[in-house]
């Protein structure tokens, strides 16, 4: 797809920003990345942007990054993407100024990358990690992936453990994309604190902590109609709840890296809290990689699991409407809006070959299932198949 004026536009200003002034900088530097992969679901339904018809594009990445440092204190950087999955329009996706107090302790404003997971900083990089995509059930979309602001970053020593925290705030305004429509989101305040400590380049802990306030729009004319019928019959109180306004997030994570000259293990474990009822459920998600190392080739499996849970409190205010009384399609509609209790597992067996230094060739096959239990005070069958089949990507990931 041809990229629209603005995209250009955003491509034209990061290449003046940081390629012009090198004539003048004391350290400039320039990196790409570029990712080219291929899949297709075997058997089932749609996973992953996949389905049964073989695609070149889902996956696809090309991404440049830029460090530009005016002095030994101040410095810019920024990354640009182009993938496949935005149709190839030109996206800047971290762009900040730099400010180094002291050799351990650095502090940067602008647009940020967000920090739920341990792979947060590199997840555009597929070269740095073992999976084609990163665990996606628990790697959710629905996370930040960037937010305008500010973060401190401190180094520091922890007996024989070297440690990172970092300190963060800031706010969003975008728009997100559904299968069921679109919603603009506005996170009026985040701040959140990360902990990693590493021990002797083979362990690495990881600890985040998170917290926003953001509402949305409905996400498409359908709930705006329940929610005008809620208010029009009285229920208030019901619509107010289902609306996704001055929401409070709390958001929680554990991952642990162990890395040796034949084994490695990933895990994280995550969890998604929301402090009032909406259309968004609660999440609980982890995924533990294993795999092992064989000279430049890495066998790999891997388990992701999530659960989703629902607020179905607020139903007790029309958990007795009977099909034949006339609000009864409202109670139909209001649950079904909130949807029910969900289980997403995925197994991965793949391998990854370094095939040269810059340069690395993967391939996974992937078993999807996902369940989901009977909405509340509907009839319907008590837990149901709804989402399954096989998925297999192969690809390479190249840096320069």
């Amino acid at each position: 797809m041809i990229a629209t004026t603005t995209s250009k536009k955003l491509f034209a200003i990061l290449v003046i920003s940081f390629l012009s002034p090198c004539i003048y900088a004391n350290d400039f530097s320039l990196n790409q990345f570029f990712s080219l992969y291929a899949g297709q679901v075997l058997e089932g339904d749609t996973y992953a942007g996949y389905d049964e018809q073989l695609s070149t594009k889902t996956d696809n990445i090309y991404g440049i990054q830029a460090t530009n440092s005016f002095n030994d204190s101040l410095s810019i950087s920024g990354q640009l993407i182009i993938s496949g999955e935005e149709d190839y329009d030109p996206k800047i996706s971290w762009a900040y100024l730099t400010y180094e107090v002291n050799p351990f302790w650095k502090v940067r404003a602008g647009k940020l990358k967000t920090s739920f997971f341990m792979f947060s900083d590199i997840i555009d990089v597929g070269y740095t990690y073992p999976w084609i995509r990163p665990p996606i059930q628990t790697y959710s979309f629905i996370r930040y992936k960037s937010f305008d602001g500010i973060d401190s970053l401190y180094q520091h020593t922890f007996g024989d453990w070297n440690g990172l925290v970092q300190v963060y705030a800031g706010r969003i305004n975008d728009s997100i994309s559904f299968s069921y429509g679109s919603v603009d989101r506005s996170v009026d305040e985040m701040a959140g604190i990360s902990w990693s400590l590493t021990y002797d380049y083979t362990l690495t802990l990881r600890a985040v902590i998170h917290t926003s306030q953001f509402s949305t729009t409905a996400p498409n004319q359908a709930v705006t109609n329940l929610l005008q019928g809620l208010e029009a019959q009285g229920y208030n109180d019901l619509s107010n709840s289902l609306k996704i306004e001055d929401e409070r997030l709390n958001y929680y994570g554990l991952g642990a890296h162990i890395d040796t000259n034949s084994w490695v293990f990933i895990s994280e474990y995550t969890i998604f809290d929301l402090k009032n009822q909406s259309f968004i459920s609660d999440e609980q998600s982890f995924y533990a990689t294993l795999g092992y190392k064989l000279n430049d080739l890495l066998f790999h499996f891997t388990y992701d699991y999530k659960k989703e849970t629902p607020d179905t409190s607020i139903f007790e205010s029309i958990r007795d409407i009977a099909p034949t009384n006339s609000q009864y399609p409202l109670k139909v509609g209001t649950i079904q809006s909130v949807g029910p209790e969900n289980t997403n597992t995925d197994y991965t067996l793949g391998f990854k070959y370094n095939f040269a230094s810059n340069s690395t060739y993967k391939l996974e096959v992937t078993r999807f299932t996902s369940h989901s239990k009977q909405l509340p005070y509907l009839n319907s069958q008590s837990e149901f198949e709804i989402h399954k089949g096989i998925l297999v990507s192969t690809g390479i990931d190249l840096v320069f």
